[in-house]
C-alpha cells in the first residue's frame, strides 16, 4: 500500500513541476480520452450521428480530422519538451496563432454555403490548425537550436498515411484500433527518452557554468 502511495506522490510532484513526458502511459490515456472527447463532440454534438458527409466523405473528412488531432499531440508533447528555451515574447506568438486560427473559424463559417457552414468552420479551423502547427514548429527549432521538431514534422505525416495506407490495404478494423493506442503510445515514450536526456544535458550545462 505504501508503494502504491508513494508512486502517486511521484506521479503527482512530476505533474506539478510539470514533467508530464515521464509518464508516457498516464499521457497518452489522457490524449485517447480527448481525442475520443473530441470526435464525439464534433460526430454526435455539433453534427448528429448519421449526419451526411456528401462534401468530402465521411472517411476522408475523419481521416484529416484524426490527422489534426494527433499533430495537435505532438506539438504539446514538443512543446513540454523544448519549453524551457522559450521567452516571454513566444506567448504573444501563441497569441497571434490563435486569433489567426479563430478569425480562420469565422471566415470558414462566412464564407461557406449556408447549408454547409459547419463543416466550412471545421475545414478552415483544420487548415489552420496545421499551418499554425508548421509555424510553431519553425519558432521550437529556432529557439531549441535544434532539428528534432522538424524531423517530428517529417515523420509524422509519412508515418501517419502510412497507417492510413495499412489499414485501408488489410480493410481490418482491429488494426485501426491497434495503431490508434499504440502510435501515441510509441511517440509519448520517444519524448519520454528525449526529456530525460534533455534534463541531463541542462544539468551537465549547468554544473559547467558552476
Amino acid at each position: 500500500m505504501s508503494k502504491i502511495i508513494n508512486f502517486c506522490k511521484t506521479v503527482y510532484a512530476d505533474l506539478i513541476t510539470g514533467r508530464l513526458l515521464l509518464h508516457p502511459i498516464l499521457l497518452t490515456a489522457a490524449f485517447l480520452a480527448a481525442s475520443s472527447g473530441a470526435f464525439w463532440l464534433i460526430n454526435d454534438v455539433i453534427f448528429g450521428r448519421g449526419y451526411g458527409w456528401d462534401f468530402v466523405g465521411e472517411g476522408i473528412f475523419f481521416m484529416f480530422c484524426s490527422f489534426t488531432i494527433d499533430a495537435y499531440f505532438l506539438t504539446f508533447c514538443s512543446y513540454l519538451l523544448f519549453r524551457a528555451y522559450f521567452t516571454r515574447r513566444h506567448k504573444f506568438i501563441w497569441l497571434g496563432l490563435g486569433v489567426f486560427i479563430l478569425i480562420s473559424c469565422i471566415y470558414g463559417y462566412l464564407s461557406a454555403d449556408i447549408d454547409h457552414q459547419k463543416e466550412g468552420v471545421l475545414a478552415c479551423f483544420f487548415a489552420a490548425s496545421l499551418i499554425a502547427i508548421c509555424i510553431y514548429i519553425l519558432l521550437a527549432a529556432f529557439a531549441a537550436k535544434s532539428f528534432w521538431p522538424i524531423v517530428y514534422a517529417v515523420i509524422y505525416p509519412v508515418s501517419f498515411f502510412a497507417a492510413v495506407w495499412l489499414i485501408f490495404r488489410t480493410q481490418g478494423y482491429y488494426i485501426l484500433e491497434i495503431l490508434q493506442t499504440f502510435c501515441p503510445l510509441a511517440w509519448a515514450f520517444h519524448f519520454k527518452v528525449k526529456f530525460k536526456q534533455e534534463q541531463t544535458r541542462q544539468y551537465e550545462k549547468q554544473n559547467l557554468s558552476r
